[in-house]
């Protein structure tokens, strides 16, 4: 898994051969992910970028123009050993900065992200990058009468330890992930769950339904 994820994306700029078997490493990776995981669609975006490496000949399509081959050849050897010329100290460096978030940018490194951020051949997004250890859950109740409180239950967030976990992928339930990342944080942090508890005081059906249960229908 590590291979394919650090190693074999290098492949992306080799000769066609190589392009090819790498992007089918890597789109068997996605679908691997896919039938064991409950990822939302981020294998199909994968998936769909990792199209951009298949060419026309690989689907028996015909070449509208004639090419040098041994200028395309020395092209796609040069191509992948400028980018890691140019980008390995940087993705180096965004490695590190994961496991050191305090570490301070050297001018040198700080310089050329600034200018080779926008290809986005180099950054420091990673899905799940930094993992919490526990996870704190927010539970959000009503009451009728003040002395009785019930649960509202979501769909697919951790709730109910008695329920088995949902099968949610390829959606993406907003609501459920976002309720993740607030009790990360405070309310002044997350406005829109002080409007999601507003919303269900009125009662309004379009927020009541994002829910699995309404104890107050």
């Amino acid at each position: 898994c590590l291979v394919v994820e650090i190693i074999v994306p290098i492949f992306f700029w080799a000769p066609r051969r190589l392009r090819l078997v790498a992007c089918g490493l890597v789109v068997f990776l996605q679908i691997a992910i896919a039938v064991t995981g409950n990822y939302c669609f981020f294998n199909l975006l994968t998936i769909a970028l990792c199209l951009l490496l298949i060419d026309d000949a690989s689907i028996g399509g015909k070449r509208t123009a004639v090419i040098d081959r041994r200028y395309s050849y020395r092209l796609s050897i040069l191509a992948p050993v400028i980018v890691i010329i140019m980008t390995l100290p940087l993705n180096a460096w965004l490695i590190f900065t994961a496991f050191k978030p305090e570490a301070k940018w050297p001018r040198s490194l700080a310089f050329s992200y600034e200018h080779i951020e926008p290809f986005r051949i180099a950054n420091g997004y990673g899905l799940f990058r930094v993992m919490t250890k526990d996870r704190r859950e927010i539970v959000i109740e009503g009451s009728a009468d003040g002395i009785d409180w019930q649960p509202y239950e979501f769909k697919w967030k951790p709730g109910d330890v008695m329920r088995a976990p949902g099968w949610c992928a390829p959606h993406q339930p907003r609501l459920d992930w976002q309720m993740w990342f607030a009790a990360l944080g405070s309310y002044q942090q997350n406005p829109w769950f002080i409007r999601t508890a507003l919303c269900l005081l009125e009662g309004k059906s379009d927020v009541t339904r994002l829910f699995a249960r309404n104890p107050f229908p």
